[in-house]
């Protein structure tokens, strides 16, 4: 029987196959390894990237990864319009904690002012730009890339462990999402509070305004999780530490 290449099957049969890739690492190398493949991505790319990405992130991971975004769209908006850390915060924390409580009563002091409200993450999901959406792919890209390293890291310091070089080790969904969700908590804590390259503007002060302490991180930001929510962003915190010495981004003021 005369094999058929992926290039030629018909489009139909490539596009069911672009949608029911698993997740966005397959999705990658198919596009890059077919030519017609990367033209259908590129003509379907923001409903491919919708599919995938609900497909990899499971709802207590999307919440954060949505709420990251949101992070990213309000540094940016920083970026250009001078404003205070505290009201940016603030800005931030009114779809938060919306969005955290179909999961999370609000039961901290800064979540109080929210008690009632709520945000459907899967509308505001659907609601994402096809850039939104690029920028949540990579993100979370860059998320299952150093949770990789950081399970065979882990696996490198246990005495019982055999096979501290396999490259298959599959945590649980439980283990994955709990990772991911901290992974993702670090990087929304990076984008309210690093305060490196934001600008300040006449009236205000750097350390007043600009920069927040960490009694401040904490009551508006930290305080949120439980203690095993804040255990799960240090193991995350401990490890980036000890592999690249200091977190991506820190400034003195950070660290």
């Amino acid at each position: 029987m005369q094999s058929i290449t992926l290039e030629a099957l018909p489009p139909e049969i490539k596009t069911v196959v672009l949608y029911d890739i698993p997740d966005l690492a397959s999705l990658n190398a198919l596009v890059h390894a077919s030519p017609s493949s990367h033209a259908l991505y590129i003509s379907q790319r923001k409903q491919l990237l919708s599919t995938i990405l609900a497909r990899c992130l499971q709802l207590p991971v999307m919440v954060d990864a949505v709420a990251a975004l949101i992070a990213l769209r309000g540094r940016e908006e920083r970026r250009k319009v001078p404003k205070p850390g505290r009201e940016a915060v603030d800005e931030f924390l009114s779809k938060y904690i919306p969005l955290r409580s179909i999961f999370y009563p609000p039961n901290s002091f800064s979540a109080r002012k929210y008690l009632g409200q709520k945000l459907d993450v899967y509308q505001v999901f659907a609601s994402l730009t096809e850039d939104e959406l690029l920028e949540m792919a990579r993100l979370h890209t860059t998320v299952e890339f150093i949770l990789e390293g950081m399970v065979h890291s882990f696996l490198e310091l246990r005495p019982d462990t055999q096979t501290p070089e396999e490259k298959n080790v599959v945590l649980s969904p439980s283990e994955t999402f709990r990772m991911q969700r901290a992974l993702y908590r670090l990087e929304i804590h990076r984008l309210l509070f690093n305060s490196r390259d934001l600008p300040s503007f006449e009236g205000l002060d750097y350390f007043e305004d600009v920069h927040l302490e960490d009694g401040d991180q904490w009551s508006f930001f930290l305080s949120l999780f439980s203690p095993w929510e804040m255990e799960e962003i240090r193991c995350v915190l401990m490890y980036i530490y000890r592999v690249y010495k200091e977190l991506p981004g820190a400034t003195v003021f950070d660290d």
